[in-house]
């Protein structure tokens, strides 16, 4: 009545199902770790850039007003400035 044939039908599934998951257990790890590296960079990168803006945001004020550029040497430094944080957003 009982044939043997389903467990080891059931067997090679199972065996089948995990060689299809095994890159994926493998390399999962690898790829959290590679990724994580790069993230941990990120955080600097962003720190530099949000002093930049917030340099930039301060002293604008005092150097633009109205419209008209009130002290040259300073409007120079904010578009160098603005220049960096383009450079780096840019792939």
């Amino acid at each position: 009545m009982f044939s043997f044939a389903f467990p080891s039908r059931l067997a090679m599934k199972t065996r089948s199902r995990l060689l299809a998951w095994l890159p994926a257990i493998l390399l999962g790890p690898v790829l959290a770790l590679c990724s994580t590296l790069a993230l941990a960079e990120a955080p600097a990168e962003a720190t530099k850039a949000l002093h930049l803006l917030d340099y930039i945001g301060a002293d604008y004020p005092p150097t633009v007003q109205d419209g008209k550029v009130i002290d040259d040497g300073e409007y120079r430094e904010q578009q160098e400035f603005s220049a960096v944080l383009a450079d780096r957003r840019s792939p």
